[in-house]
């Protein structure tokens, strides 16, 4: 899932700064950079969650008697 979510919300914020930095006006601008910063907190967590998945992964390799 993150894997997806991953590049859905790298575009998804970029979307929103580009949609903020526009002739808006400053209570629409705030809701912009509002969702953009969501967007790219969410990005973060999804990174995480794949390095995450990624070192257990290659934990469990190695246990098992695999090379990493």
């Amino acid at each position: 899932m993150s894997r997806i979510a991953l590049p859905f919300f790298v575009i998804a914020c970029a979307a929103c700064a580009v949609a903020a930095a526009g002739d808006v006006a400053d209570s629409v601008r705030t809701l912009w950079l509002i969702a953009a910063v969501v967007c790219a907190l969410t990005a973060v967590i999804a990174w995480i969650d794949l390095r995450v998945i990624a070192r257990r992964m290659r934990e469990e390799r190695t246990r098992s008697g695999r090379p990493g």
